[in-house]
């Protein structure tokens, strides 16, 4: 294994260092001594030293009174004491040469002089440091179990590797899997992220050839560029990436202005980012846990889709809801099947997937097993689901047990794997579990989680992965403050994008000639601070009459607000036959940078909700994905009777703003073009209005930012 992950850091001796010091571990009992507990109980075969300036022995370790008596250097120093004291142990470690710590303690509040110090510290003597505010790192493969928190022991071995910014989480995550073979390689909780990130964890473990899949309980991401090298390569060798994101991370206050912030959300901007790295997302830590455990179970799906069966017809029929809401394919059973299936169990003159065997199925174990592997033998299937009603301790779970070793010998004879799944959350019945258990058959606990793992085991290895790294700087010569209107469009007919033709309004005699040159124009205002004209009743659309044309233009021009910049009134030539309004926006979001999104557009923008999103810089494809979501594609496809839209000039139009903004971007908070006509396929698009918001409340440099801030799951 590469010791140094990709961004130069060597984490092997915060990994899997060669010798820890624990500073601070009590005799009555603290984090530190859980600490020297979890190195022996995890059989930590390294050089083990204790300090503490009073005492002679703590959990079995002779103590010393300080880091400098001690007859060698550790390689490691894990710190239990106060932030104030932490730091002054910090400085005599890297005064000694060591190479890594783990700070335990919480109070490095961002801003504050013990974090200045402790960060200058670091830097002097070039550590690398997990923490504060943390539990630490535990590795199965050496039984370095610098960790502070409470761990199962024997914690199951297995292909999973977690990072989390919260240590508690790891009770959520292990705890209700024991008994169900969540089998875990690498532990680590980055805390409050002194030096050592997400990015970079996710980096080593996807090195680690231990690890299979990595799961990360994400609350705010510090350094996207180097996170999505790393999922990128975890996507190349095939090691899914999980992540479980909570929080809101706020946009700045210039780009709520625009209909874009709205459209993108604040949750979007996060998943989109995610979604372009073929990173699985989420939504709570049930679907989080069942997730790694079924992506960590060694079995791989056969295709995109699963059959599911049951003897009960609600368990069924509640399943068949859950997956479409999640999205899991449940393909209809094949007409020779289905045939199959009618001829064993008559009762069932329509068989379906998920499958209802009936009570019947239940009281003649050789029918469950005629009919499930039946079911097991439709074409195309990536697994075999059985529905289990009951998983705990009851007078019923007989009857659960006895089908799961059914499911077993079904599994033994079968193409696809099979998973088991118990309809109701809570604990499972040790017996049932530790059957399944024996045969790799992993048993998920809830329908909704566990349509999700589903979703996940069936579809990872076909995610497309559309990132690509954002320019370091932008190189061009940056747009210029607030655009909006005429000259916002200005700018990007520069860049390549088709605008509408325009003139100022000025002499009513020329309005008029334009009027009966043009046959219809639409007048407005065009003023940076009218946002939203259509709201101000600043805009005539379709005036074909010349007369009217100079009222109109009179009208508008008596809201202009006073003063500088003046603004004008403007006419355009009216664009009679787009087929779709579609919004084309940028929001610079505070963890993932500039994100594109095309949605909807038109004065209804918002009423959709949120849309799919992608972060700059983008590509053919990922623009193409980002037009597939719904309710776009439907509009773009022809809607109620509408001829489709010209998709390859909405692309090319995408892409020539989003360069734009790649190149140019800088100082924008926000970009939109709202609304961008789509015409019938082969004419064209037409952009009519756009803006150009300056980022005025931060500056140049975002993504390198320490950044205190949470950021939403989708």
């Amino acid at each position: 294994m590469n010791d140094s992950n990709r961004s130069g850091r060597d984490l092997r001796p915060l990994m899997r260092p060669s010798s820890v010091a624990v500073v601070g571990a009590s005799p009555r009992g603290n984090r530190g001594s859980r600490v020297l507990r979890n190195l022996a109980r995890f059989g930590y075969q390294g050089t083990v030293f204790a300090v503490h300036p009073r005492a002679d022995e703590v959990e079995g370790v002779a103590c010393h009174p300080d880091l400098a008596s001690l007859p060698d250097v550790p390689e490691l120093v894990a710190v239990a004491l106060n932030e104030h004291a932490s730091v002054d142990v910090l400085e005599q470690a890297g005064e000694l040469g060591v190479r890594a710590a783990v700070l335990i303690a919480a109070g490095f509040e961002p801003g504050a002089e013990t974090t200045a110090r402790a960060r200058a510290v670091v830097d002097r003597h070039d550590m690398v440091v997990c923490g504060p505010n943390c539990y630490g790192v535990y590795d199965r493969s050496t039984g370095a179990a610098v960790y502070s928190g409470g761990l199962l022991a024997p914690l199951p071995a297995g292909p999973v590797g977690l990072i989390l910014q919260s240590g508690a989480m790891s009770h959520s995550v292990i705890e209700p899997a024991q008994g169900r073979v969540l089998g875990i390689e690498s532990i680590v909780t980055t805390g409050s992220e002194l030096t050592v990130g997400v990015a970079d964890q996710l980096a080593w473990m996807v090195d680690n050839p231990r690890v299979g899949v990595v799961g990360i309980y994400l609350e705010g991401l510090r350094d996207p560029r180097g996170f999505g090298i790393a999922a990128l390569r975890a996507a190349e060798l095939d090691k899914p990436v999980v992540v479980l994101s909570t929080g809101r991370s706020p946009r700045g206050r210039a780009a709520a202005r625009a209909h874009t912030g709205a459209v993108i959300g604040d949750q979007s901007a996060l998943a989109g980012y995610l979604d372009s790295l073929g990173v699985v997302q989420v939504s709570d830590v049930d679907e989080f846990r069942e997730t790694l455990m079924l992506l960590g179970s060694g079995r791989r799906a056969t295709g995109s889709a699963v059959a599911a069966v049951s003897i009960s017809g609600g368990a069924s029929s509640l399943f068949a809801d859950v997956a479409e809401e999640v999205g899991l394919a449940l393909p209809p059973l094949s007409e020779p099947g289905a045939a199959a299936l009618t001829e064993r169990l008559p009762l069932i003159t329509a068989p379906g997937n998920p499958l209802d065997m009936t009570g019947m199925a239940a009281d003649d174990v050789d029918l469950f097993v005629d009919l499930a592997a039946t079911v097991a033998a439709e074409p195309g299937l990536g697994g075999l689901v059985l529905l289990l009603n009951h998983a705990a301790r009851v007078e019923g779970v007989r009857l659960y047990r006895a089908q799961a070793g059914a499911l077993i010998d079904i599994a033994a004879s079968a193409s696809v794997p099979a998973v088991a799944v118990a309809v109701a959350g809570g604990p499972a019945d040790p017996e049932l579990a530790e059957i399944l258990a024996a045969a790799g058959i992993p048993l998920l606990l809830g329908l909704r989680p566990a349509a999700v793992a589903l979703r996940a085991w069936t579809g990872v290895r076909r995610r497309p992965t559309t990132w690509a790294p954002p320019p370091a700087r932008a190189g061009g010569p940056g747009v210029p403050g607030d655009l909006a209107g005429a000259a916002a469009l200005r700018t990007l007919a520069e860049a390549g994008v088709p605008t509408v033709e325009e003139r100022v309004v000025g002499d009513p005699a020329e309005l008029a000639a334009l009027v009966r040159d043009w046959g219809s124009v639409v007048i407005k205002a065009d003023h940076p601070r009218m946002l939203h004209k259509s709201d101000l009743g600043a805009v005539a659309v379709d005036v074909t009459d010349p007369e009217a044309a100079v009222g109109q233009a009179r009208r508008i021009a008596a809201l202009l607000p006073p003063g500088d910049p003046a603004g004008r009134v403007i006419a355009q030539r009216f664009v009679s036959r787009a087929t779709a309004e579609v919004l084309v926006g940028v929001v610079r979001d505070p963890q993932v940078g500039l994100t594109l999104t095309v949605a909807p557009g038109g004065t209804l923008a918002e009423l959709f909700g949120p849309a799919r999103s992608h972060p700059l810089p983008v590509g053919r494809a990922a623009v193409e994905r980002l037009l597939d979501a719904e309710p776009l594609a439907s509009l773009l496809a022809g809607y109620r009777g509408a001829p489709p839209g010209d998709r390859v000039a909405l692309v090319d139009a995408v892409l020539a703003f989003a360069g734009l903004l790649t190149r140019d971007g800088a100082g924008v908070a926000a970009a939109e073009v709202n609304p961008l006509l789509v015409l019938a396929a082969g004419e064209g698009v037409v952009a009519v209005d756009a803006r150009l918001i300056a980022d005025t409340d931060s500056t140049e440099g975002h993504g390198d930012r320490h950044l205190s801030i949470r950021a939403e799951n989708q």
